[in-house]
């Protein structure tokens, strides 16, 4: 049975052969009409190798044959905040929270930009819009909790743990 481009690619990267998955998905996604996964998965691929210049441009391709694509778009922003081109991040979040307000996946990321770049009372606007979207996740509480202690609120902290 002969794979398809996509289980050719796994393979490559299975073991660690991240040059030939690279070749074969660019050539997949370069022939057109090649499915969203394709193009993740080159991203991927990109990034395991650390090109994030060719990483983001992979997703931003994504996006161009599917504008709405949630998964491309969340892709997108983390590979934006692990390359450091935070501010670019910020903005895509904003967009996409102009988009589908109250998102929260793009406050999750805003949050997270926010937080690397050390803006954090930005951080904090972000935290608290996520606890009153979902206000029992302990997850966003507990992050709300880190925030207001890294800003030297103690005492409202407490009130997340």
């Amino acid at each position: 049975m002969k794979l398809t481009t996509l289980q050719q690619a796994e393979e490559y990267l299975r073991r660690g052969r991240l040059k030939q998955a690279v070749r074969v998905l660019k050539r997949a996604v370069q022939a057109g009409d090649a499915p969203l996964e394709y193009h993740l998965r080159l991203a991927d691929a990109y990034r395991m190798q650390e090109n994030w210049r060719d990483a983001i441009n992979a997703v931003r391709e994504a996006l161009r044959c599917q504008p709405n694509a949630a998964p491309a778009r969340e892709r997108l922003v983390e590979l934006l905040i692990e390359s450091g081109r935070l501010a670019e991040a910020v903005t895509e979040c904003r967009q996409w929270l102009r988009e589908m307000p109250n998102h929260p996946t793009p406050l999750e990321h805003l949050l997270d930009a926010y937080w690397q770049s050390m803006d954090y009372e930005r951080a904090l606007q972000a935290a608290n819009q996520l606890v009153m979207l979902q206000p029992q996740s302990p997850h966003y509480r507990m992050r709300r909790a880190r925030l207001l202690d890294n800003l030297g609120c103690h005492a409202q902290a407490l009130s997340d743990y």
